[in-house]
C-alpha cells in the first residue's frame, strides 16, 4: 500500500561532493492515498423565489387610477391645448388630442393624448393616455404617478377651447389642425375658417 509523506522540506545538509541534501524536519503521520476524504455533511439547495414584477403601489380605487372623464360624458375634439398652472402664465403644458387611424394596430379609432416632449410644437409629443367613446380619459399605467400631467388633462377637458385658445394665442395657428393663423377674422377668433365651420357649431 503507498503511502504519502508531509511536512516542510529543508536543507539537511552537503555530500561530500557538496550537493545539498533535503530532507522532511517532521513529517506528519502517514495515510494511505487510498483513504476516501471527510464526508462534509450534505446541505440542501435553498431555492429563491421568482422575482415578481415590480407595480406602483396604488390603493384600489385611488384617484390616480381612475379616468378624467369629459364634463357632457362625449368625447373630446381633436386639436392642440395649453394647460396653465398659476397666474404667470410660464407655468404650463402643452397636449396634442389626436385620433388614431382605424387601421392602426394600437387603439384603432380612439383619440390618443400626447404632450409636448421636444421642441416641434406639433409633432414632438410623446403619448401618455387614451379616450374612449364616453369621453373617460385613461392614462396609462407607467404615467399613472405622473399628477401635472393628469391635473393638465383634466384642466384640458373642463374647458376645451378656452384651452385651445391659449395655445393658438402663444402659436399663432389654429388649435383644432394647427394651421397657421393668416386671416384677420381668423387671429381674431384664434381658429380657421374652416375649422369654425366643420367642428365648432
Amino acid at each position: 500500500m503507498a503511502f504519502q509523506i508531509q511536512g516542510p522540506l529543508t536543507l539537511q545538509g552537503y555530500d561530500e561532493r557538496g550537493r545539498p541534501q533535503f530532507g522532511f524536519s517532521a513529517p506528519a503521520p502517514a495515510r494511505p492515498l487510498s483513504a476516501p476524504p471527510p464526508r462534509l455533511p450534505r446541505q440542501e439547495a435553498r431555492l429563491l423565489p421568482p422575482l415578481q414584477p415590480q407595480r406602483p403601489a396604488h390603493p384600489k380605487g385611488a384617484s390616480s387610477t381612475r379616468p378624467v372623464c369629459t364634463p357632457d360624458g362625449k368625447e373630446p375634439l381633436e386639436g392642440y391645448f395649453t394647460a396653465q398652472f398659476g397666474d404667470s402664465g410660464n407655468d404650463y403644458v402643452t397636449l396634442r388630442f389626436r385620433r388614431q387611424g382605424t387601421n392602426r394596430s394600437f387603439k384603432p379609432g380612439q383619440i390618443l393624448v400626447g404632450y409636448l416632449a421636444g421642441p416641434d410644437n406639433q409633432s414632438s409629443y410623446e403619448s401618455f393616455a387614451s379616450v374612449d367613446s364616453r369621453g373617460r380619459c385613461w392614462i396609462w399605467h407607467a404615467y399613472t404617478g405622473n399628477q401635472r400631467l393628469r391635473q393638465a388633462v383634466a384642466s384640458v377637458l373642463g374647458d376645451q377651447r378656452l384651452a385651445g385658445e391659449a395655445w393658438a394665442r402663444m402659436s399663432q395657428r389654429c388649435w383644432l389642425c394647427g394651421q397657421p393663423l393668416t386671416t384677420p377674422e381668423s387671429l381674431d377668433l384664434l381658429v380657421g375658417p374652416d375649422c369654425k365651420r366643420k367642428k365648432l357649431r
